[in-house]
């Protein structure tokens, strides 16, 4: 047995009593204390203190300085209500996606970045016979090389989509793909004044894309609606006249989803 193999086992299961630890923490004030969680996962109190203390280093737990209890972090916590509001966006835009599919006869996609990458979370696709079908949720694309993501990296700062690439140099998919961080710079320029952003042939040179904002009422981004069309039905000439059905889409999914969350609070 080679040493890869032989070593394997172990950091898996560290892993997997991480993530029973993880569901330990019911609630943002339930408290999750050493000596418990190692009698309810089976483990050494001091297996349990290792795995709690690398939980707190990356902002999954926090801890008590006087209890010594610990608690949901701000990024478990960040992650469980990014969820949430994801599972209450798709439900807000499911049946104007679906307006919108019809009304536009072209392939609809609602997209969030995650990390460097754009993921459409609820798409909709065209009833021509000549159509675009999005990748399933699971899979992202480079969000410098799609309309959706464009879209989303132009409200962040420089300094933020620095970070996210770090090289000058980004991987391309075709040859229409944006190549250097510093075209990526300008054209996030371009997309912040003119309020949208396209894609033409950049993930796939047989796909020409368009996408915005869904914005709330106080500013807040909820994600990039877009449409995703063969090249030959969305040439840059037709651009324009696609933005007036997308506003008033991205409009009424941000209403929709603004009164399900005031709802849900009340």
């Amino acid at each position: 047995m080679s040493r890869a193999v032989a070593e394997e086992p172990y950091p898996v299961r560290s892993l997997a009593k991480g993530l029973e630890i993880l569901l330990l923490f019911k609630s943002p004030d339930h408290p999750v204390r050493i000596t418990q969680a190692s009698q309810t996962l089976g483990i050494s109190p001091s297996t349990t203190h290792r795995l709690l203390s690398m939980l707190r280093s990356r902002g999954f737990a926090r801890q008590d300085p006087k209890t010594h209890a610990y608690y949901a972090g701000p990024a478990l916590l960040g992650l469980a209500q990014s969820l949430l509001e994801e599972g209450a966006l798709c439900r807000a835009a499911q049946l104007e996606l679906e307006t919108l599919a019809t009304r536009s006869r072209e392939t609809v996609v609602l997209a969030v970045l995650r990390g460097s990458e754009a993921h459409v979370i609820v798409s909709v696709e065209s009833p021509e016979a000549l159509r675009v079908a999005p990748l399933p949720w699971r899979f992202g694309v480079p969000a410098y090389a799609t309309a959706a993501g464009k879209a989303l990296l132009a409200e962040l700062s420089r300094l933020q989509v620095r970070r996210l690439y770090s090289k000058p140099k980004l991987d391309v998919r075709t040859v229409h793909t944006i190549a250097k961080r510093s075209e990526l710079e300008r054209e996030l320029i371009e997309v912040r004044n003119c309020g949208y952003a396209t894609s033409f042939g950049e993930t796939n040179l047989n796909v020409n894309s368009v996408s915005l904002i869904i914005r709330g009422s106080k500013g807040e981004v909820y994600g990039a609606l877009g449409l995703l069309c063969p090249s030959q039905r969305l040439p840059r000439e037709r651009v324009v006249g696609m933005l007036d059905v997308l506003r008033r889409s991205a409009g009424v999914i941000a209403r929709r989803l603004e009164a399900s969350l005031f709802t849900n609070i009340d």
